[in-house]
């Protein structure tokens, strides 16, 4: 428990966010006052225009206060290490020849101008330090969906270029390598991010993302250009998201789930539209079993007939399940997305073309190499100096 509370005395509601808004002061105060112009912090027997409820706030500074946030970023950090297969926790500071400059301080003894001892952050050094970070990781783990009403520039999606246009719809899946080159003062856009999980949480089909056509689409566009109207009603679903999300009530999760499940379905009927993709109501869950199985064992498994066996169903009964709900055979769409991660791979990573080999459990490099070639047209040398040269998908 904090050592040194202030008190939190509500004297309006924030207009931008609806949100309580409070004065702030020590603990010592027992109301705040409004002469007209600014609230004052008083003691003794509340008079005139006052408030005298309050919340207490802890102070921040105290042990137990320091204590508190260090245990809350234990906690966070140990839910989070949950989600992912690996984990880092950075602690970032200068060298002595890289220390940001001193702020000048007067002495108060003797008038002089002098250097401060303490060194501070330099927060823009900190933000180009992030920026850098993400162009060179550029991976997220959750879906990030772009609606622009403006573009420009384009974006490295893995290995494709993605040139940015108004009216795009831009559907990111998780795990993508990313690489932005805009100008972000002439963007105007709004953006929705999920994890994949809250979908799962909320949502008892547990193949749900599986029957979005976008999900790791390997064949068409990760976008599609939105109709003025249909852009209207995107921008009203996700203002609806935002409202609620801002000022939360006990069913808010509810009716956000809801209203990003109609979202997502009505932005994957336009894109299976857009591409003629079938839409038929499926006879049974195996496509999308094998589209799971295909993310959890694309590296060690590359033969239809292991995933069959893995279903329990003939390889003639999975190729049908996945033509009349992808439009694609079960093999072509198990060959393209062993290809992206071999992709990804080859240009993200140092592994050289043995390692690529075993890492993708195949049992000679040259027949890897075959097989990238007679996919791609390229052999690895040639596709990764094209990528090098700016030559993209």
């Amino acid at each position: 428990m904090c050592k040194h509370p202030l008190k939190g005395f509500p004297i309006g509601i924030w207009p931008d966010s609806g949100k309580p808004k409070y004065k702030i002061v020590s603990y010592n105060t027992d109301f705040v006052r409004f002469d007209g112009d600014y609230w004052h912090a008083l003691q003794g027997v509340p008079f005139g225009d006052y408030v005298s409820e309050f919340i207490e706030i802890p102070c921040g500074q105290c042990i137990e206060c320091r204590l508190q946030y260090a245990r809350d970023w234990a906690n966070r950090c140990m839910l989070e290490a949950q989600y992912h297969d690996e984990n880092w926790f950075l602690t970032l500071t200068y060298d002595d020849d890289h220390l940001p400059d001193r702020h000048e301080l007067v002495n108060c003894d003797t008038g002089e101008i002098v250097p401060s001892p303490i060194v501070s952050l330099n927060k823009d050094e900190l933000s180009s330090f992030m920026k850098r970070l993400r162009k060179n990781t550029g991976q997220t783990d959750f879906f990030s969906f772009y609606f622009f009403r403006r573009a420009n520039g384009y974006l490295l999606l893995n290995f494709r270029k993605v040139e940015l246009r108004d009216g795009m719809v831009l559907l990111l899946s998780p795990h993508q390598q990313q690489e932005w080159h805009v100008n972000e003062v002439e963007l105007d856009y709004t953006f929705l991010i999920f994890r994949e999980d809250f979908m799962r949480t909320f949502i008892a089909d547990k193949f749900f993302v599986y029957r979005l056509l976008y999900y790791y689409q390997t064949d068409t566009p990760p976008y599609l250009f939105a109709e003025p109207e249909e852009l209207t009603e995107y921008m009203r679903l996700l203002k609806k998201i935002k409202q609620e999300l801002q000022h939360p009530v006990v069913d808010t999760y509810n009716l956000i789930v809801s209203v990003l499940y109609y979202l997502l379905v009505i932005i994957n009927r336009a894109y299976a539209q857009t591409y003629r993709l079938p839409v038929e109501v499926p006879k049974n869950n195996y496509a999308f079993k094998f589209k799971d199985l295909l993310e959890k064992h694309i590296r060690t498994t590359q033969r239809v007939q292991e995933y069959a066996d893995m279903l329990r169903v003939s390889r003639i009964t999975l190729n049908n399940s996945v033509m009349a709900q992808f439009g694609v055979s079960a093999i072509h769409l198990l060959k393209q997305r062993l290809l992206e991660e071999l992709k990804n791979e080859l240009l993200f990573s140092n592994l050289n073309v043995s390692q690529l080999a075993d890492e993708f459990h195949f049992s000679d490099p040259s027949h890897l190499m075959r097989f990238f070639k007679k996919e791609t047209g390229k052999t690895f040398t040639q596709y990764l100096m094209n990528y090098k040269r700016g030559i993209y998908e």
